[in-house]
């Protein structure tokens, strides 16, 4: 965590869902373990690769599947959607942003970095690495529903950023630069740099003069209003009765009134009860997602077991190849 973002209390005080934040130089020179372009072109060789886990981006739209995918026969059944490694550069050379959604699933140093926020913030933790090439930027401003921690890895990119707003929760993820007014600022992010956005930071992303890679980590952090609404439906399963639909149409304000009050009566008395505490830590736990962040070695520790021989596999130069 503090690779992050160093001091740890100053930026949960100062930061943490109020206000972007960057911490030059985070990593040193430790990034490179994160993730390389000869990690990605083990991946994008590797065959067994299949959108949604590569996409391409061109002018903010999704380039089609048909455009970088061809169908293929596997022990005499067609698959379809198998990418091919030459349309993806061909695309790429053409000016297409190329992401790797879910990436920590196969990159065991993501999977450990995933694990530990995962951990640190009891919510689920995504990561997705974007390949962007020189000179190019995404088109209008966006944001996210989640937390960010951009991680440069090769390359820069220069990141313009507005302020955090409202605007999320009208579910607005994508605005004319003209609606969201003057930019607060832009930065420019190099190799081992970490910024983080709060969620509903609108922000416009381009790759300086060589190819860009960064890591995009996102937090589903969970809000009051989310943990409120799982108390909630605890509270209708152990009496759904109780929390029958009301028919404002047809009661009085009176009737209304009380029934709301039965309802506030019977969530309280749900927070008070023991289970409750049980319950809601299986929610969080379920909610994390750390179940699916474990790195598994059973394969590697019955090849110890038996003394398998080891094949370190080929290296397929791809983007590592690319000029700056």
């Amino acid at each position: 965590m503090s690779d992050l973002v160093g001091d740890e209390s100053a930026f949960f005080a100062d930061y943490f869902g109020r206000a972007p934040y960057l911490n030059a130089g985070a990593f040193g020179e430790s990034y490179r373990e994160l993730l390389t372009v000869v990690d990605l072109d083990r991946i994008v060789n590797s065959e067994y690769l299949r959108p949604p886990y590569i996409q391409l981006i061109e002018n903010s739209e999704r380039v089609p599947t048909s455009k970088f995918t061809a169908d293929v026969w596997v022990s005499g059944e067609r698959v379809p959607d198998h990418v091919v490694p030459s349309k993806v550069l061909d695309c790429f050379r053409n000016g297409a942003t190329i992401e790797w959604p879910l990436i920590d699933r196969d990159q065991p140093s993501l999977r450990m970095l995933a694990a530990g926020l995962s951990t640190r913030f009891g919510a689920p933790v995504d990561v997705t690495a974007f390949l962007r090439p020189a000179g190019t930027q995404a088109c209008g401003p966006s944001c996210d529903l989640v937390d960010l921690f951009i991680i440069q890895l090769q390359g820069s990119s220069c990141w313009q950023l507005w302020p955090t707003s409202g605007r999320l929760e009208t579910g607005v993820t994508r605005l004319d630069p003209a609606a969201l007014g003057e930019a607060s600022g832009s930065h420019s992010l190099r190799s081992g740099d970490v910024m983080y956005l709060p969620r509903n930071t609108f922000h416009v992303v381009a790759a300086e003069r060589s190819t860009s890679l960064h890591l995009v980590v996102a937090l589903r952090v969970r809000r009051r209003q989310d943990l409120l609404s799982d108390l909630v439906g605890l509270a209708v399963e152990r009496d759904r009765q109780a929390w029958e639909l009301v028919h404002s149409r047809h009661t009085s304000q009176d009737e209304l009134e009380d029934q709301l009050t039965t309802a506030i009566g019977l969530l309280t008395r749900t927070l008070e009860a023991p289970e409750t505490v049980a319950a809601l830590a299986e929610v969080l736990a379920r909610s994390s997602g750390s179940e699916v962040r474990t790195t598994g070695a059973s394969f590697a520790e019955l090849a110890r077991a038996e003394s398998w021989s080891e094949n370190p596999g080929t290296v397929y130069p791809f983007f590592a190849d690319l000029p700056d």
